[in-house]
């Protein structure tokens, strides 16, 4: 089963990339009473002058509320 991925989601300062993040939808168990959307978050990469900013965080935010719709 080919799963889709979520659009990368990303931030920069100016034209500069500083955070990115990407992730993939899955369906759950085809047993499951309940059918349910799942986002798995594959990967978050922030760079280093930006770290410890909230950058991520912000990021990690705009996918939940991805998936909650």
């Amino acid at each position: 089963m080919i799963h889709p991925a979520l659009p990368p989601l990303t931030a920069l300062d100016g034209e500069t990339l500083i955070d990115y993040l990407s992730g993939m939808w899955t369906a759950p168990a085809p047993d499951r009473f309940t059918p349910v959307r799942i986002l798995n978050i594959t990967d978050v990469g922030v760079t280093d002058s930006h770290r410890s900013s909230g950058i991520g965080l912000q990021l990690m935010q705009v996918a939940e509320e991805i998936a909650l719709k």
